[in-house]
């Protein structure tokens, strides 16, 4: 339960120093491997909105999912 919480913290934006308070991690460094993969997501939704991108061009930059959902049509 305390992973599930510390995540869900995470995606709600809460600060590391939150996270701990909540989940009793005594380290930042057991914090960060929930707060990394947001903050990796939260970037790279910066870098193409900097460019001008939109969720669309995110989708067509990893198409591996859709390949998957196209049943070789």
């Amino acid at each position: 339960m305390r992973k599930s919480a510390a995540t869900r913290l995470a995606d709600a934006g809460c600060t590391e120093a939150q996270i701990k308070a909540v989940t009793g991690h005594q380290t930042s460094k057991e914090v960060e491997r929930y707060t990394k993969a947001r903050d990796q997501r939260l970037l790279a939704q910066d870098a193409f909105a900097m460019i001008g991108g939109t969720q669309r061009e995110q989708t067509l930059a990893n198409p591996a999912g859709k390949l998957a959902k196209s049943n070789g049509n």
